[in-house]
């Protein structure tokens, strides 16, 4: 079926055409972000803040680490750090495996951002949401061992619940 739009004619599913487009297209760039952040990851030394992440995420057990944070030995939430030691018992104790929970927190916060934005307005937009999300330092906190990528995916998702859910 075609719908008359102006003086072109456009078939009626070209906009489902566009979106499944622009979809894949923020699919394209939350993985590349990803596949970055990894590699990048695998590339560098930790850092000295780092190193307190891992090295509190690597205490005997889960008491030892509620010990160590509530007597000041960082300021993150425990349940990072739970996290960063499931990731090391799944991959191994590594540096990757250490800012791999930032990585996946950078990509699905991106997406989250791409999905509100489409919904707002459309499938371009979103695309131009993302790439504004990404001149900023967003992509740097995506391979290092801290929580800052993953403040990002909650607040985005926040905002997508926000939009997302009616009264």
């Amino acid at each position: 079926e075609v719908v008359q739009t102006g003086s072109s004619s456009e078939p009626k599913h070209a906009g489902n055409r566009r979106l499944a487009g622009s979809v894949i297209a923020a699919a394209v760039l939350a993985a590349f972000y990803f596949a970055t952040s990894i590699y990048i990851s695998s590339q560098r030394l930790l850092w000295f803040d780092e190193l307190f992440t891992i090295h509190i995420a690597r205490l005997p057990d889960i008491k030892t680490i509620w010990i160590a944070l509530g007597h000041g030995a960082d300021s993150l939430p425990p349940t990072y750090y739970m996290l960063v030691r499931w990731f090391g018992d799944l991959f191994g104790n590594s540096e990757v495996a250490a800012r791999l929970p930032s990585a996946l927190g950078l990509a699905v916060g991106l997406l989250l951002i791409f999905d509100c934005a489409r919904r707002l307005t459309d499938g371009l937009h979103g695309l131009i949401a993302v790439s504004v999300a990404t001149c900023s330092f967003l992509p740097y906190y995506g391979y290092e061992a801290r929580s800052y990528a993953l403040y990002f995916m909650l607040a985005a998702l926040a905002l997508w619940v926000w939009l997302c859910t009616r009264d």
